[in-house]
């Protein structure tokens, strides 16, 4: 069983202590816990659903307004769209659901801007929801 990270909001903007350095993960890339480390999240595991974004060198949060949120190669995001994680690469998001056998269909949020940034980013409301469903 994954074991649950307690948050004190749902739409929580307390900064998490996290090990990213282990795993090397990078701030806008989703992540969940294991071991008290950092691992990408990835919509193809079911055990491995998104807790959290990383926001910088051993800090995540589960809610909030970010830029550079991690979008999947080749996504085209607008503003308004639904955030889900992505199946195709771990700890992105897209703005299509995952639709395979397995997968985790899992919101994490919505896009504030439209189109990415250079390097694959976007500016997003991120609101986690734990509330997931396996295809």
């Amino acid at each position: 069983m994954l074991p649950r990270v307690q948050f004190s909001h749902w739409l929580s903007t307390d900064e998490i202590s996290i090990d990213t350095e282990t795993n090397n993960i990078d701030a806008g890339y989703l992540a969940y816990v294991s071991s008290g480390v950092a691992v990408l999240a990835d919509a193809t595991d079911d055990t491995k659903p998104a807790q959290f974004l990383i926001i910088g060198k051993n800090k995540a949060r589960v809610g909030g307004r970010y830029s550079k949120v991690k979008i999947e190669s080749g996504v085209t995001i607008s503003a308004g769209d639904r955030l889900y994680l992505s199946a195709t690469t771990p700890g992105t998001v897209t703005n299509t659901a995952p639709s395979g056998s397995g997968n985790i269909v899992q919101v994490i949020g919505f896009a504030k801007a439209n189109g990415t940034e250079a390097g694959g980013t976007v500016d997003a409301i991120i609101n986690i929801n734990y509330d997931y469903t396996i295809i």
